[in-house]
């Protein structure tokens, strides 16, 4: 499945105006009034329109060519929701962005925007919502430098690994052969691998020695993945943030309400949900704030790094930031993305590699480490000035 990419040179921005109706400090908790930018609004009913006219085919009209004055009337509340889902899949990240506007430099938004409050019901109408928000004191970003990794990773391929790689590959082929071919080699042998026609690779021996280099270097990748990982987990570990108890117990009510209504539908209780998977209430109430704290501090360290570090996408230099992105979104089955969530989805991509790099996972080669070592210190992993959307 292919998701096409589809993003222009420039974006309206999400927002055209934020207020603050009510600042709860005790709770940490405010609520706003967002109107969203109506240019954007029509750009994205617009081309939600042209996606849908191109597909539908009507008695009398070609596909496609069904004249818009017939089409639009019909499909026209599905696409003011569908312009709306698409909007407000932004909402979180530019929310984040306003807040130090609208109540100052010292807060940063934790969890989910709730919105209240919308009425919504022709595009022609600005979309105009009360969205609730939790906050937390914003913390600093930790010194990544502490959390460098220098280790030299060496790995042992043993001659096991390399005969089952050797039975992987040798199967694989029996696979793709006519029966003669299946007979004719019975088992590996030089005569099979001349067979396979691999550059440089002429007999047995040579292509056991490709094998386990091969095999080496997964094993290698994975070791790096795994302290990556390791070296991940401290940073989020480290990061301080303050997070409202109130958002938490909220979040924990969310969780517990759904499995009892999950339970009611199988006629058991709550009590036997917790019975069930050995949990008392309090041992639950700690998976779920644990649950809660880790994705908020996930969430609020990439709002930092990437605010801290200038990282932005820009449209045209950054295409194989914006194609990963889409790959990633059509492995989990979605042939069709917005701007604004491809966007989004780029960016983590891109600050994901940034971050690669400054901890040492990444290296750079002899040419660019010199002409990196030519800037100064602090711009050796920002983007250019320009690089904006």
């Amino acid at each position: 499945m292919s998701t096409t990419i589809s993003t222009p040179d420039k974006l309206p921005p999400l927002i055209k105006e934020v207020n603050v109706k009510e600042d709860d400090k005790k709770n940490q908790r405010i609520l706003l009034e967002v109107q969203l930018n109506p240019t954007l609004q029509r750009l994205v009913y617009e081309q939600l329109y042209k996606e849908h006219a191109k597909e539908t085919e009507m008695k009398g009209f070609r596909k496609g060519n069904v004249p818009r004055e017939i089409l639009e009337p019909q499909i026209y509340q599905q696409l003011v929701e569908k312009t709306l889902s698409t909007l407000i899949v932004g909402l979180p990240s530019e929310l984040a962005k306003k807040l130090p506007e609208v109540v100052g430099e010292d807060r940063i938004v934790v969890g989910d925007p709730y919105i209240e409050d919308l009425q919504f019901k022709m595009v022609e109408a600005p979309i105009v919502l009360t969205v609730r928000l939790y906050w937390a004191p914003s913390p600093k970003l930790p010194d990544l430098k502490k959390y460098y990794f220098s280790e030299e990773i060496k790995v042992d391929v043993s001659e096991k690994e390399v005969e089952e790689a050797l039975a992987s590959l040798f199967a694989d082929w029996q696979k793709r052969v006519d029966k003669r071919k299946k007979s004719e080699f019975s088992k590996p042998s030089d005569e099979w691998v001349k067979e396979l026609k691999l550059p440089n690779i002429t007999n047995l021996k040579e292509l056991k020695e490709h094998l386990r280099k091969i095999v080496e270097s997964n094993k290698r990748a994975n070791t790096l993945v795994q302290k990556y990982e390791e070296v991940f987990h401290q940073i989020i570990h480290d990061l301080d943030v303050k997070i409202p108890t109130s958002l938490i117990e909220e979040r924990y009510n969310q969780a517990k309400e759904e499995i009892e209504k999950n339970m009611q539908r199988l006629g058991v209780t709550f009590q036997d949900y917790l019975k069930a998977n050995n949990l008392t209430e309090e041992q639950f109430r700690e998976q779920i704030t644990h649950q809660v704290v880790d994705e908020i501090k996930h969430r609020v360290f990439w709002n930092l790094y990437i605010k801290t570090r200038n990282i932005s996408i820009d449209p045209q230099k950054d295409r194989m930031y914006l194609e990963r992105a889409a790959f990633d979104y059509a492995s989990a089955g979605k042939a069709k993305i917005s701007s604004i969530e491809l966007l989004t989805r780029a960016l983590l991509v891109k600050a994901e590699e940034s971050l690669l790099r400054e901890l040492g996972f990444i290296k750079q080669n002899k040419k660019e480490e010199t002409k990196e070592a030519k800037k100064p210190e602090s711009s050796k992993i920002l983007i250019p000035d320009d690089a904006k959307i």
